[in-house]
């Protein structure tokens, strides 16, 4: 084996200390392991305890490295350790689980090692000295384990010394009383007293615990913060090997919960018999043999038994009808044996006997309980005879709503806050599909942006509706106009729960309508038929007159040119011969040319205007009484008032003057003109008959009816139409524009040429109609429309 000169030198320091083999005899004597290494790694030297260790004999390790007698992975720990001693020029300790060859147990040991200098204070090598510290180590978790288990321990527990000064406390302890671990350090457990119980209390467990024994008892003690607790404590002497007292323990356990539930068994039993007398739900207790123990007031009022009659008594004898009874009896032996079955802490609806022999119907919900060793069983009562009765009703109530919804023609369509469809009826389904339940709202709707306006403010209990009409293509492919109609349904708290949508098709009843207000123009021209004949009659008469002088003006020319035929030079007149000359100028003189010509052309002027005339008037009630066809186009407002006047001129004419203020720049309206003009021809008759009721005894004309349009804004054309008649008392403003409301007499009126009105106005055109009157002053009707369609708002 080669060795350098650093470990001779190690060798022979070592053996010079050693003579004659002294130093191996001393570190023999060393109970612990001891090796001695040079700079590379070399065992030189060890002791009998390291080759007892080790395992490794002194001559097979001097010489040679940790690698050739160690595991690699230890020889690789003791590599890495050792060069940090050279590094640093010192020593460490640190504690390596070593295993043990052949076994998974090993040991713990600790590590000393520090490096050896020459006499100039060169590292050579290094000595290492093993401790064995296993045992201690499991000493060591032994005592945390017994730390750990008094730290956590769930109870207080507390150690004094033999003053009863406080040495030590767990956290639980702190946590129960409020004192920290510092504030308890110290003190006489005396700073828990709650000054509750006596003297006699204390010298008792005194005079225990000093005489060697276990006292246990519960202590009435005070927090830190006042508060009182209860607590069960078992105090003990802790003695010391020679069986000395050095210390005392108090385990303790807070029991406040607990006498709490005591106390309030005590109540319970006490509020039990009071519940059970009061209860209106009969309170059965039976044993395992079914014997009826308990027996309140309500069990008599609802089966007719005094208290008397039933204890010690089988309850399915005296209760269970026959079809129920065998039944009963089997379940229950199952129950008795094992506390369990199908009918516990169920509700049952089942059918109960009364005293009396009357069936009735029962809610029965039972328990069970376990008493000396014994199943018993608690069953509460209820008489539900009279709530099946009314569920019964409510069930054929509901069949009959259902089946009325079913048959209502209208549609029904239930949307809930989600904006999904949830529900509906036979109508519903038939003309949108069966599959609309559970779609979103913007399937019928197109756009669902609407329902954000049905909200239902907080505490307000009012509903919300709104109204709509929109065409729709039918399953079938027929287009039908449905009128929809809104209405929140709202929680008691003003909440929103869901929308229900009613849908009626009006496409029948809006042409029944647009015919109506057709008829309704019709009836209003037919009381005009005779003014306008009038109209009419009067330039006929000049047409009449000059047609007639035109005739005899043409027999006269024509009786003259007949007379030229026979002209030839001379002319015979009466057996005369005359000139031609001559018979011209005498007949010229009979016959005035000149005025017959004057009164020819002036006839023609006549009949020129008059016929212009008659042609107005025709085209005026032709525009007027043409039915109206529903379409809107760009009209023009001011033409349409100038047409609505002449047809109306004979109602007018004899009892008022009209005024036209009519702007000339007047925009074109998006409009139905004939709608609009038979709006103009209601209220101007309205007025007609204001004024003449006004002026019943005034022969002459002393009525004024105003009509005035003008632009306000940029998108709205006015039409203000006011007059000087009775007006209109204030308590019926409000409804005339009801359907069928009217003040004239009967005959004079249907109460529909307002409400049509405001039908075509409001509805159909999107404006507005305004009425102010003051009574004995007059009325003035104020229509606003619009310039250009507006968009239906949903």
């Amino acid at each position: 084996m080669k060795t350098n000169t650093k470990t001779n030198h190690i060798k022979g320091n070592f053996n010079s200390l050693n003579g004659n083999g002294l130093s191996k005899h001393i570190i023999d004597q060393i109970p612990n392991p001891i090796f001695i290494k040079d700079i590379d790694g070399r065992f030189i030297a060890c002791n009998k305890a390291f080759e007892e260790f080790s395992g490794i004999d002194y001559s097979e390790l001097v010489g040679r490295t940790a690698f050739e007698v160690f595991p690699k992975e230890l020889a690789d720990y003791c590599l890495i350790k050792d060069t940090e001693i050279y590094q640093n020029k010192g020593h460490y300790i640190s504690e390596y689980k070593l295993p043990l060859n052949g076994s998974n147990e090993s040991k713990v040991v600790l590590i000393n090692k520090a490096a050896l200098h020459d006499e100039n204070g060169k590292i050579i090598g290094l000595i290492c000295i093993v401790t064995d510290i296993t045992e201690r180590k499991k000493e060591e978790i032994e005592l945390l384990r017994f730390k750990r288990a008094v730290e956590q321990n769930p109870n207080s527990i507390v150690i004094t010394d033999l003053n009863g000064n406080i040495v030590y406390v767990n956290p639980k302890f702190c946590e129960l009383t409020g004192y920290t671990y510092e504030e308890a350090i110290g003190q006489n457990p005396r700073i828990l007293k709650s000054g509750l119980q006596s003297k006699e209390f204390y010298a008792k467990l005194w005079s225990t615990i000093l005489s060697g024994k276990e006292w246990n008892g519960e202590f009435l003690n005070k927090k830190k913060n006042g508060e009182l607790y209860w607590e069960h404590a078992s105090i003990c002497p802790i003695f010391d090997f020679s069986g000395k007292i050095i210390n005392f323990i108090a385990t303790k356990v807070d029991i406040t919960e607990k006498k709490k539930t005591l106390e309030l068994l005590n109540q319970s039993e006490k509020i039990y018999k009071s519940i059970a007398s009061a209860a209106s739900d009969a309170i059965i207790l039976i044993d395992s043999e079914q014997r009826i123990l308990k027996w309140n007031k309500a069990a008599t009022n609802i089966f007719g038994y005094q208290k008397n009659e039933v204890i010690n008594k089988k309850l399915h004898n005296l209760l269970a009808p026959d079809e129920y009874r065998e039944k009963a009896n089997i379940n229950f032996e199952k129950f008795k044996n094992t506390g369990k079955g199908k009918a516990l802490n169920k509700l049952h609806t089942l059918k109960a006997l009364r005293k009396s022999g009357t069936i009735i119907d029962i809610e029965l919900t039972v328990s069970a309980i376990r008493l000396w060793n014994q199943w018993y069983a608690v069953g509460v009562i209820r008489d539900v005879t009279e709530k099946i009765q009314i569920k019964e009703k409510l069930e054929r109530l509901k069949e009959r709503y259902k089946a009325i919804l079913a048959a209502v023609p209208d549609i029904l369509i239930e949307i809930d806050t989600h904006k999904k469809i949830i529900w509906a009826n036979k109508a519903g389904y038939e003309f949108f599909g069966d599959d609309i339940k559970g779609k979103a709202a913007e399937v019928i709707f197109e756009s669902d942006q609407f329902f954000d306006e049905f909200t239902c403010s907080d505490h307000t209990h009012n509903n919300t509706e709104n109204d709509l009409e929109k065409l729709y293509s039918r399953q079938d492919g027929v287009n039908r106009l449905l009128s929809w109609r809104f209405k929140t349904i709202c929680d008691k708290n003003g909440y929103l729960n869901s929308v229900l949508c009613s849908a009626r098709d009006i496409t029948d009843f809006e042409e029944i309508k647009s015919q109506l207000a057709h008829a309704i123009k019709m009836e209003s021209i037919g009381q005009l038929a005779a003014g306008i004949a009038h109209e009419i009659n009067t330039p006929l008469q000049y047409i009449s007159n000059g047609n007639y002088f035109i005739k005899y003006a043409v027999d006269t020319y024509e009786k003259f040119f007949n007379s030229l035929k026979n002209v030839e030079g001379y002319i015979n007149h009466n057996g005369e011969k005359l000139k031609l000359q001559d018979y011209i100028s005498s007949l010229s003189s009979d016959i005035n040319f000149q005025e017959i010509h004057k009164e020819l052309k002036d006839s023609v002027v006549r009949n020129g205007q008059g016929i212009e005339k008659v042609t107005n008037i025709v085209k005026s009630l032709k525009n007027f009484a043409h039915p109206s066809s529903g379409a809107k186009s760009y009209s023009n407002i001011n033409e349409g008032i100038n047409d609505t006047v002449v047809i109306s001129r004979n109602e007018w004419k004899y009892v008022s003057d009209i005024k036209l203020n009519l702007e000339p720049s007047l925009p074109l309206v998006y409009c139905c003109l004939d709608e609009i003009n038979q709006v103009l021809l209601n209220l101007i008759i309205n007025s007609v008959h204001a004024i003449q009721e006004k002026f019943v005894n005034i022969n002459k004309i002393s009525g004024i009816i105003e009509i005035s349009t003008y632009l306000r804004g940029n998108d709205i054309v006015v039409i203000d139409i006011k007059d000087n008649g009775i007006g209109i008392p204030e308590k019926n403003l409000p409804k005339i524009f009801d359907l069928f409301f009217t003040t004239k007499e009967v005959g004079k009126g249907t109460g529909q040429g307002l409400a049509i009105a405001y039908d075509i106005i409001k509805n159909k055109h999107q404006g507005n109609i305004h009425v102010w009157s003051v009574p004995g002053e007059g009325t003035k009707f104020t229509i606003e429309l619009p310039i250009n369609e507006r968009m239906e708002k949903l």
